[in-house]
C-alpha cells in the first residue's frame, strides 16, 4: 500500500458492506505488514523502534518527530495516519492516531514482539471505527470514566462492542492459531491478561464480570450486562471468521 504526504479532503463515501470490511482489513494488514518488517530487521537491541517503523510505514527518512502523519492510498476512501501517544479514531478529520507508546517503552528485541502485538491489538480496534465512530453524546458520561457505572455505558454502545471484538478478535487468532472461537478459551486468555498487567482489563470485564449474574444485578442500574455479554461473544466469534477467511 503507497503513502503519499498530500491528504485528499473529500466527504465520508457511502461504501457497500464488502468494501468497508476490505478497507479495516487492509489497514490492519498494513501495520501488521510493517511491524512483521520491524522484527525481522531489528537487530539491535539500541534500535529507535519508533523511527524505523515510521520509516517502513512511509518510505521516508523523515524524524518521526518533525512529521508524525502521513496518508495511505490504495483504500476505497482516504484515510489519514498519526503517530501518537494514544490510539483514536476522529471521523471528522478522517484520522487515525496509532500509539507508538510501547515502541518507546521497548528496550530490546524482546520488548518489540509484545508491544507489536499491543499496538496491533489498538489498529484492529480503532479500524472498526471508520465506519462505527463512537457517539459519545448520546450516552451520559459514556467516555472512558473511571467509575463503573461510566464504564459500563461506554462499553455497552454497539460501536465499541464491535471495536473491542475484533480488537480481541485479532488476539485469539494469534493465541490459537486456526482454531474457530471458545469462550473458556477466551475467557483463560482474558484472565492471564489481567494477570500479565496486575489489574482487570477490557477483556476481563467483557468475558467475566459482565457473565457474572451478581454483577449483572449489582451494576443492572447501569446497563444490561447479560446482554452486552451475549453481543460481544457473538461479535468476537463473527469477527474471528472474518480475520481468520484473509477476506
Amino acid at each position: 500500500m503507497k503513502t503519499n504526504e498530500q491528504f485528499p479532503t473529500t466527504a465520508e463515501p457511502m461504501l457497500p458492506p464488502e468494501e468497508q470490511e476490505r478497507m479495516k482489513l487492509s489497514v490492519c494488514r498494513f501495520f501488521e505488514g510493517k511491524l512483521n518488517e520491524l522484527e525481522a530487521v531489528s537487530g539491535s537491541d539500541s534500535m529507535d523502534y519508533v523511527q524505523k517503523f515510521y520509516e517502513l510505514c512511509t518510505a521516508t527518512t523523515v524524524p518521526w518527530s518533525q512529521k508524525k502523519e502521513f496518508d495511505l492510498l490504495g483504500l476505497p476512501a482516504p484515510l489519514r495516519i498519526r503517530f501518537d501517544r494514544n490510539s483514536a479514531y476522529q471521523p471528522e478529520l478522517r484520522k487515525m492516531s496509532v500509539s507508538v507508546e510501547p515502541l518507546l517503552q521497548a528496550r530490546n528485541v524482546s520488548d518489540l514482539k509484545e508491544a507489536s502485538l499491543t499496538i496491533l491489538q489498538a489498529i484492529y480496534h480503532e479500524a472498526e471505527h471508520i465506519f462505527f465512530p463512537i457517539v459519545l453524546e448520546e450516552y451520559e458520561g459514556a467516555d472512558r470514566g473511571t467509575t463503573p457505572g461510566e464504564w459500563i455505558q461506554y462499553a455497552s454502545q454497539d460501536t465499541e462492542i464491535n471495536s473491542y471484538a475484533r480488537q480481541y478478535a485479532f488476539r485469539y487468532s494469534r493465541e490459537y492459531p486456526n482454531e474457530p472461537f471458545a469462550l473458556d478459551k477466551m475467557q483463560e486468555l482474558a484472565v492471564r491478561l489481567s494477570n500479565e498487567r496486575e489489574a482487570q482489563n477490557d477483556a476481563y470485564n467483557y468475558f467475566i464480570v459482565f457473565a457474572d449474574s451478581d454483577k449483572q444485578r449489582e451494576y443492572g442500574k447501569w446497563g444490561d450486562l447479560a446482554k452486552a455479554h451475549a453481543a460481544i461473544v457473538a461479535e468476537t466469534e463473527k469477527q474471528l471468521m472474518k480475520i481468520s477467511q484473509r477476506v
